[in-house]
């Protein structure tokens, strides 16, 4: 209905365009529910195998005649393992709480937005409940048949039995490398992503500068307008509120340490909105319309930022409301628009809302091209607007980015302890004008794309040393056991050998099958989930791990039998 509605208001605009509907839950974290189902099972497998690990230590424990055998009667042997059991899940629990009340806030510091309802994540009353069952249901998993082991008497091994229980503890093992494996795969490429990100060259030298955001109050500097083009809603807008932007970053350029200082419409590195235009004489209609992004930005915006202008010139104090209004492009619209060159002195006349009658704007420089965020592929064609040549009647919906500006400073040092100073400044100019958002650009560049790798090599890097210490005590157990039970050092080096080859293999192989899905992570990025440096690092770890696991109870037997 609504597609409908616009067609007939605005025949022959956007034609081919169509509207999908879909709930504002499922299109803003739609798109979450994978990667966090993957984690939950993931996590999951590793407590279930971590559960089977110490059932193993504790069974080979009670085996070898330990402190179960020898100070317990038969008919207690069992309540005693049981106990230790619980006692050992209950003392995992209280660590693993300990360790989420201090990892929990600065894990939270480096969550991105994107994912939903942060601001309920904490240790309440729902989680102390939930951990207190996984404590119960871990130490009965742990505990149940090490008891009854313990509460049997001792009799002489079933040769058959023996070979199962050692090829399902090697299948076990086996499945807690692969899961290790995977982890640390998904660790270590995160960290690749976040450097990969980080190194690269956006257009602007980010460092030292510091944003403020300066708010308008809406009186005087806005008034609703009863005139209406079709449905859009139009607002009278006051220059007065430029003039003061004018004055503010006048005062910041005087700001001891602050070497630059310019504005724009938009918090830095977020999205542009866009503006149709035509192109010199040609006719005002929607076949002849170009499309663009647009920033509204003060003089010395370019110099400030380190955009470096590649020919014509920049915005300058000359350039007023009553005179020529000017604009400079990016280099993408123009070699889109003058493939030969020679964009500078060419007209474009913009249109916010129908029948606006913007005037006519002259293009007086090109500058380099930025691009809109770390991992973007493309530069998106791009008009600079000087924020004082704007009309005074506009459309409501542009209000946020009339009376709303980042004002930007270049310091000499660190650009986060000018935040007070410039708040107390902005104060002594205008104290009607609020000032939010203090942040450095830096900040602002690291986020989105960045910000989730660098979260999910936090978050994956802790799973991958649980799942890691999970694999060693695996092997570990595994050789226990079969020291318990009088087995070859050679035979027990064999078994845990294979089972860590084995798991590294379907770790590996499982990685790969994810690739399709993991790689929708890695827009523009040129790591890919079968980086064989990524791959390598997580094998040789597991392996080493290995080692060393397996020989300390093999070389601590008391005897030795090749």
């Amino acid at each position: 209905v609504a597609m409908d509605e616009y067609a007939q208001m605005f025949p022959g605009r956007d034609e081919g365009w169509t509207v999908q509907l879909a709930p504002w839950r499922e299109a803003k974290f739609g798109g979450l529910r994978q990667p966090l189902t993957m984690a939950q099972l993931g996590v999951g497998a590793m407590l279930l195998l971590l559960c089977i690990n110490l059932a193993v230590l504790l069974r080979a424990r009670t085996s070898s005649g330990g402190h179960v055998v020898q100070h317990g009667a038969q008919q207690n042997r069992a309540g005693v393992v049981l106990a230790q059991s619980l006692l050992l899940a209950f003392g995992g629990v209280a660590l693993a709480l300990v360790l989420v009340a201090v990892g929990l806030p600065p894990l939270l510091e480096i969550t991105p937005s994107a994912l939903p309802r942060l601001d309920d994540v904490s240790l309440d009353g729902t989680v102390l409940a939930f951990a207190l069952f996984l404590a119960v249901a871990a130490g009965l998993l742990i505990g149940l048949v090490p008891a009854w082991q313990a509460s049997r008497p001792s009799t002489p091994g079933n040769v058959w039995l023996e070979r199962i229980s050692a090829t399902v503890l090697v299948v076990l093992l086996a499945a807690q490398v692969a899961l290790a494996f995977m982890l640390l795969a998904g660790a270590g490429l995160a960290i690749r992503a976040f450097g990969d990100l980080r190194g690269r060259d956006v257009g602007i030298d980010p460092s030292g500068l510091l944003s403020v955001d300066v708010h308008l109050p809406r009186d005087p500097y806005v008034t609703p307008n009863v005139a209406r083009a079709g449905s859009i809603d139009l607002s009278d807008y006051n220059p007065a509120g430029a003039a003061l932007y004018d004055r503010i970053r006048s005062a910041l350029q005087t700001m001891p340490g602050v070497v630059q200082a310019a504005g724009v419409g938009n918090q830095p590195f977020s999205n542009a909105p866009f503006v149709q235009f035509w192109i010199d004489d040609q006719e005002l209609s929607p076949d002849n319309q170009v499309s663009a992004q647009f920033l509204a930005v003060t003089e010395n915006y370019f110099n400030t930022m380190g955009i470096r202008l590649v020919e014509g010139r920049d915005f300058s104090a000359a350039d007023q409301p009553d005179s020529t209004w000017v604009v400079l492009v990016n280099e993408t619209l123009a070699k889109r628009q003058w493939p030969e060159g020679g964009a500078i002195g060419h007209k474009v006349t913009l249109t916010f809302h129908p029948d606006d009658y913007e005037p006519t704007r002259e293009i007086i420089g090109v500058v380099a091209d930025t691009l809109p965020f770390r991992g973007a592929s493309e530069v998106p064609p791009l008009i600079y607007l000087l924020h004082r040549q704007q009309a005074t009647q506009q459309r409501a919906s542009l209000e946020g980015r009339r009376t709303v500006m980042s004002l930007i400073t270049r310091t000499t040092g660190d650009p986060s302890a000018l935040g007070d100073d410039v708040r107390a400044l902005v104060g002594t100019v205008d104290a009607t004008t609020p000032v939010t958002a203090i942040r450095t650009v830096e900040s602002y560049l690291n986020a989105g794309q960045a910000l989730l790798f660098q979260f999910a090599a936090a978050l994956l890097a802790a799973f991958a040393l649980v799942a890691l210490v999970t694999s060693a005590a695996g092997v570990y157990g595994l050789t226990a056991y079969g020291v318990a039970r009088r087995k070859a050092t050679f035979t027990l080096v064999i078994r845990a050998a294979a089972a860590v080859a084995i798991g590294v293999a379907v770790g590996r192989d499982g990685w790969l099958r994810l690739g399709s899905i993991i790689e929708g992570f890695l827009t523009n990025l040129t790591v890919t989930p079968s980086d064989s440096t990524t791959l390598s690092v997580a094998g040789g770890l597991l392996v080493v791990t290995a080692l060393i696991a397996v020989l300390v109870p093999a070389m601590g037997r008391s005897d030795t039998n090749r």
